[in-house]
């Protein structure tokens, strides 16, 4: 008797809960429902032990009888696990007699078997954090919805339309299919598209249809302009500064398809300078934000700097051929004033510092 009185938080080891939360509970649970125990469980005698012990047989066959009809004497053949399993809700609706049926407590919402077609629509948000997201799940729904009412009763809302009026008006169409069908099927729980309902979408007339052809030309007009200016330009920034600067300050030209990369022969390559220089020596249509230094050793790298030739008041050019900073550096086009100042050859170097440092003598 003791042992009704446990709880999980008293007990020392996972194993001795499980087996308390899965056998003991529930039997003396069940057995309490007309069975008295002792409150103190400890001073009891035969008589009285035998007492209890047939009040519970006798309520056990009273509740679960089925388990008394198919095997004789279960009492003292099942286990308390046994007996855990066989006084459950679940197993007296499924192996018990219609007696034991009709003496089960009312059902409690966990024991109601789930109802089919009741699924829990989840509210809308009206700021949702994914706003694609949900416009995808209502139109899936809405697809489905009307999928499934066309199949079970037919579309009862059929028109004949001409073939361009008809291709703006679907989404009315299905809206006002799915409304009559659902009342007519007796449904008063299925929602609709409120919006659709209250703003359908309206019949293009011939003029609307013209106008929306025209728009569309323009627009597409206007992004081949906007594509053709962007070309010119490139096209006139790349004939300023070209593609790549030798060592005597002309620019050059490297002969390659657009988005192929030149080859990096180097200034250590066994390749001669001047077999390097002919190379380029071609006007054909290169690929901007290419470093404009005579052996560039950094190719797949995008040239984010610009040269510093001509930056002085007193020269009349200023150079700004994207470069490389790391291949400035090796080839020694750094500023012997600044070293934040780079150039493209030696020429824009020569200059750019000769006329810094004859301002400097100058004051």
């Amino acid at each position: 008797m003791p042992f009704k009185n446990l709880t999980i938080q008293l007990l020392p080891s996972l194993e001795l809960k499980n087996t308390f939360k899965l056998h003991w509970k529930p039997l003396f649970a069940f057995l309490e429902e007309a069975v008295a125990f002792p409150a103190g469980g400890m001073n009891v005698d035969a008589s009285e032990l035998q007492s209890i012990y047939d009040g519970c047989i006798e309520h056990l066959k009273n509740r679960v009888s089925y388990c008394f009809k198919k095997i004789p004497e279960p009492e003292t053949k099942w286990a308390l696990s046994t007996w855990a399993n066989r006084v459950t809700r679940s197993s007296i609706q499924k192996h018990g007699t219609n007696t034991d049926k009709q003496k089960l407590a009312p059902a409690a919402p966990r024991n109601k078997a789930r109802q089919s077609g009741n699924k829990r629509q989840r509210k809308e948000s009206q700021n949702p954090l994914y706003a694609r997201r949900q416009q995808k799940r209502r139109i899936a729904t809405q697809n489905t919805r009307q999928s499934t009412i066309t199949n079970l009763f037919g579309n009862h809302n059929t028109r004949t339309e001409e073939p361009t009026t008809a291709r703006h008006n679907t989404t009315a169409a299905t809206t006002t299919t799915a409304t009559t069908t659902t009342a007519a099927a007796g449904n008063p729980t299925a929602t609709t598209n409120s919006f659709l309902e209250a703003f359908p979408a309206p019949k293009l007339t011939p003029a609307m249809q013209m106008r929306d052809r025209q728009i569309a030309k323009q627009i597409a007009e206007e992004h081949q302009a906007d594509l053709e200016q962007q070309r010119k330009e490139q096209r006139r920034q790349r004939q300023n500064i070209g593609d790549r600067v030798n060592e005597d300050g002309t620019v050059l030209f490297a002969n390659r398809r657009r988005g192929s990369q030149a080859p990096n022969l180097g200034d250590n390559s066994s390749v001669s300078r001047a077999t390097y220089t002919n190379s380029l020596l071609t006007q054909a249509f290169g690929e901007a934000g290419r470093c404009a230094i005579v052996g560039c050793s950094h190719p797949q790298l995008k040239a984010d700097h610009h040269c510093h030739g001509g930056n002085e008041a007193s020269l009349q050019f200023r150079c700004r051929r994207p470069i490389h900073n790391l291949c400035a550096q090796a080839k020694d086009l750094c500023s012997a004033h600044n070293e934040l100042n780079v150039y493209c050859s030696s020429r824009c170097k020569r200059l750019t510092d000769g006329a810094i440092l004859s301002k400097q003598l100058d004051k």
